[in-house]
């Protein structure tokens, strides 16, 4: 098969893995420190529950092009203030090493938002009276998170692990906005190889076979999580 010997689509593909391992995992970490924080009964958490949120309705193309702004090495506002205090930029969505790690924490600054969201809705549904028994016991903060929350929020943490899984697949926009792929195909994803051969190339078939490898990784990572779950489960 042409797809299996095409070595710029398992590029794609080790791009696709690259971002899902950085974003992944630590965008799933911090969606979990921010519900715990904003789930504290503090004044003026309202309004940071909103500005975490903020970006999750926000269009990424438009937050994209703000991001290739910030960071352009000419007249970017983040790129000036590196010069002053020492850094020499080149341009981070211009370096083969900096353009994927740049790509995947503005795509966990986006999400973390609608992860937390999901997160909090999770710890509302944990009994008070769970917590106030290992107080009685003697549990610390961090006993109370390991033996409490934690365990409570296996379901929870296994939906927004695959819709994560799911998303990290099918990254497109930033890549298509801040790097075309670049810089030398360091960061072309499977979506963005799709694209490139069904609507640049205009090669429909070799796209759509490109697409159905996608579904395939897709379904697969999907059914092992569940399977590991109910595995857990029943352990």
């Amino acid at each position: 098969m042409k797809l299996m010997q095409d070595e710029r689509f398992w590029n794609s593909v080790r791009n696709t893995v690259y971002f899902t391992v950085g974003s992944v995992p630590l965008g799933i970490i911090c969606s979990l420190l921010l519900a715990l924080l904003c789930n504290l009964t503090l004044k003026g958490m309202s309004f940071f529950k909103a500005i975490y949120f903020l970006p999750v309705i926000s269009s990424f193309a438009v937050l994209s092009i703000i991001w290739s702004f910030l960071m352009d090495p000419d007249i970017g506002l983040l790129s000036y203030y590196f010069h002053l205090i020492g850094f020499s930029v080149t341009g981070w969505l211009r370096d083969t090493t900096w353009a994927m790690p740049v790509v995947i924490l503005i795509a966990i600054w986006k999400n973390v938002g609608f992860n937390m969201v999901i997160f909090m809705a999770g710890l509302q549904g944990i009994s008070v009276s769970l917590y106030e028994a290992a107080k009685i016991d003697g549990a610390n903060t961090f006993q109370k998170f390991w033996h409490i929350t934690l365990p409570s929020l296996r379901h929870t943490t296994l939906f927004v692990i695959i819709i994560s899984l799911i998303a990290s697949f099918q990254v497109f926009d930033q890549v298509f906005v801040m790097t075309h792929g670049g810089p030398l195909f360091s960061t072309e994803t499977i979506v963005y190889y799709i694209y490139h051969q069904g609507f640049e190339l205009l090669d429909m078939g070799y796209a759509s076979s490109a697409a159905w490898i996608l579904f395939i990784f897709v379904f697969l990572i999907t059914l092992t999580q569940l399977k590991l779950f109910n595995y857990n489960e029943t352990d």
